[in-house]
């Protein structure tokens, strides 16, 4: 039977990793976690400074998230709002944000996606066609910082301003 490492190896594709090194090195698998922690399979425990890269916010091994993901997942797991469909967790959360926004901020509408580079991709898109609806189509430039990061799809990874992700 083959170890994890060499079903990895043979099956995974890595994002942002130097297929080289990872091809001697092997990954470095990821077993559990608890809190701020994650313990790989070689028996170390190391703090999740990426947060699972930025989707763990809440810790790791939050029992009561679980619950309350599990009970939602037996109604409905996941459905877009594409189109003109919703649901009631969707729309609940979204009338939440609102309330919690500062005063004076005038956010009433949210857009919920699954992961940082969508986010990206969509903010993207939202800003040119504003810019189209204002009569500006030509203002299609996204402008990003040195040494930002904004993800690995296409839009995203081009605002990315770190030259290893250009190769």
């Amino acid at each position: 039977m083959s170890t994890l490492e060499d079903l990895d190896r043979a099956h995974l594709l890595h994002p942002i990793t130097e297929f080289r090194v990872q091809e001697k090195k092997g990954p470095r698998i990821v077993e559990g976690g608890k809190g701020i922690r994650i313990e790989t399979a070689d028996g170390r425990s190391l703090i999740d400074s990426l947060s699972g890269l930025w989707n763990i916010v809440v810790g790791h091994g939050r029992t009561e998230i679980a619950d309350a993901v599990s009970e939602q997942m037996r109604r409905i797991a996941y459905y877009p709002s594409f189109w003109d469909f919703s649901n009631e967790p969707a729309i609940r959360l979204a009338e939440r944000l609102t309330r919690r926004m500062p005063a004076g901020r005038e956010i009433d509408r949210f857009l919920f996606t699954s992961g940082g580079s969508e986010a990206n991709e969509t903010n993207f898109r939202i800003a040119r066609a504003y810019q189209a609806v204002k009569g500006r189509p030509e203002r299609r430039k996204i402008l990003s910082r040195s040494s930002s990061y904004h993800g690995i799809t296409r839009g995203a990874g081009s605002a990315t301003r770190i030259p290893a992700y250009h190769i």
